[in-house]
């Protein structure tokens, strides 16, 4: 994956968790390929346990020099396990994850009737 490049993990306009690459569109196999650990981690794996309910906690993870931000969303689905889910190549603190996820995918923020605050657990 290239160095900002973000993908999408959730639902876009109808159930259904599925990876989106910026223009809105299915990951192609090659797009899927470009993350280095399986895209299927993307499903919920990254929310912290205490994480899970409350939309908008937001969990920050950095794994094989690529960020995570992860949590909770049921602006488009209600069941209780749904999320959103953003993947991006390079390290990034927080809040210019947020920036660059909300670049990529604005239309998807837009939605957002709650804040995405960051609920990282403190690992130290």
């Amino acid at each position: 994956m290239k160095e900002n490049q973000c993908f999408y993990f959730g639902c876009w306009a109808s159930k259904g968790h599925f990876l989106w690459n910026a223009h809105g569109r299915h990951a192609s196999n090659e797009e899927h390929d470009s993350i280095p650990f399986s895209w299927y981690r993307l499903d919920g794996k990254f929310m912290a346990e205490g994480n899970r309910h409350t939309q908008g906690k937001a969990t920050l993870t950095i794994i094989d020099g690529h960020t995570v931000l992860s949590f909770p969303d049921r602006s488009v689905d209600s069941r209780g396990g749904c999320h959103s889910t953003f993947v991006a190549g390079g390290v990034f603190p927080f809040n210019e994850m947020v920036e660059l996820s909300k670049a990529a995918f604005g239309q998807i923020w837009k939605r957002y009737e709650f804040d995405v605050v960051d609920s990282t657990p403190c690992t130290q």
